[in-house]
């Protein structure tokens, strides 16, 4: 599934930076991609708040670790998927 921002959130050490993380177990192409400077990673919506605006998807940027929100038809952003438990 693709990770809430909350999720993604929890491997980010504020105290680092490019990459924002020393999460032990990245994935390779998550390590290709921060190295190739393509930092940021798309989180799902929150579809329960009924003031998200639709066009628009929160995303984290690994390089600092700040999220922000994007419109949805920008593809430069990459995707990480995570199992539910």
């Amino acid at each position: 599934k693709l990770p809430d921002l909350y999720e993604l959130k929890t491997l980010i050490n504020s105290e680092k930076l490019n990459p924002a993380s020393e999460f032990p177990d990245l994935p390779v192409r998550l390590i290709e991609v921060l190295l190739l400077g393509t930092t940021a990673f798309w989180a799902s919506p929150d579809s329960h708040d009924p003031d998200t605006n639709p066009l628009v998807a929160p995303f984290v940027d690994f390089y600092d670790g700040y999220d922000f929100t994007a419109e949805k038809d920008y593809n430069f952003f990459n995707v990480l998927c995570v199992r539910h438990p």
